[in-house]
């Protein structure tokens, strides 16, 4: 997951930051100051998708990329420059969940049917230890 940002005076890429095993958050201009909040839920229990939430305390052009690590489908959500960021809630963002009786990877890193891995930017920060089961 990426997220890029624009300004009128610059440009830059976000830094993320994992908050809990399925949360992270982007800084744009310092450390200190979270920009953009995102969410990764595995959900095959429910409707056999992963679902993404992302929210944002800024009006600059923000764009959030997202990969399925499984298929190479992204997601991109682009925000234009002086308007309040809008909240993402895609509850069927990625359909990468395993079949019923599958035993392949799922769209996030998964073992023993648990996440255990979501990538959280181009460096692949992982976002360990989701307790989030997958139940077809």
């Amino acid at each position: 997951m990426t997220a890029t940002w624009r300004t009128s005076s610059g440009s830059g890429t976000g830094q993320a930051v994992r908050l809990t095993s399925d949360t992270g958050y982007f800084t744009f201009f310092s450390a200190s100051n979270v920009e953009a909040v995102v969410k990764v839920l595995n959900a095959c229990g429910l409707n056999l998708k992963y679902w993404v939430f992302a929210g944002g305390l800024t009006n600059v052009n923000v764009v959030i990329t997202i990969r399925d690590t499984k298929d190479g489908t992204t997601k991109t959500s682009t925000n234009p420059i002086d308007t309040a960021i809008q909240p993402i809630q895609d509850t069927s963002a990625f359909a990468t969940c395993p079949s019923s009786g599958s035993a392949g990877r799922s769209a996030y890193e998964t073992r023993d049917g648990f996440v255990v891995a979501v990538r959280f930017d181009a460096r692949d920060i992982a976002v360990s230890g989701a307790r989030h089961e997958c139940k077809p």
